[in-house]
């Protein structure tokens, strides 16, 4: 066989490979996104316990001012977090739904960016064989 005849073949084998690449990485992406299968599981959800908020505790001993210009900044700084900074406060404003819908964005967000990086793969191999195939082709073995 003619040095040319090899590369049309290398370069059939290298085009058919970025293809396959390519069609695998699509539809890898196809079943995950119409949920037939799950995405790879690399950031975990966070454990949350669902038990009912309670209200926090108000202090009877300071009564609220009527004018804000009384308060004394330390005392404005200590009610704001005793009462508006507590794990309570923030579990009941946020779901804990909401902690495993932000680790499945995550993953989705991963699994993107890998499929993208596979997809950019299968292109250049694929113009790697397009190459090749050329006749007039730079690329020389």
């Amino acid at each position: 066989m003619t040095n040319a005849a090899i590369e049309k073949i290398l370069g059939s084998i290298l085009l058919l490979i970025g293809l396959a690449i390519i069609g695998s990485s699509i539809y890898l992406g196809i079943n995950i996104f119409i949920k037939v299968q799950d995405p790879p599981e690399i950031f975990k959800p966070v454990a949350v316990e669902t038990a009912p908020a309670e209200p926090p505790s108000k202090n009877s001993s300071a009564p609220m001012p009527k004018n804000l210009n009384e308060i004394n900044p330390d005392e404005l700084q200590k009610m704001v977090s005793d009462n508006l900074i507590s794990p309570e406060i923030i579990k009941a404003i946020i779901p804990p739904e909401m902690f495993n819908y932000t680790s499945r964005m995550m993953n989705l967000t991963v699994f993107s960016i890998f499929l993208w990086v596979l997809i950019t793969a299968g292109a250049k191999i694929a113009s790697l064989g397009v190459a090749l195939i050329k006749s007039n082709s730079d690329i020389k073995f």
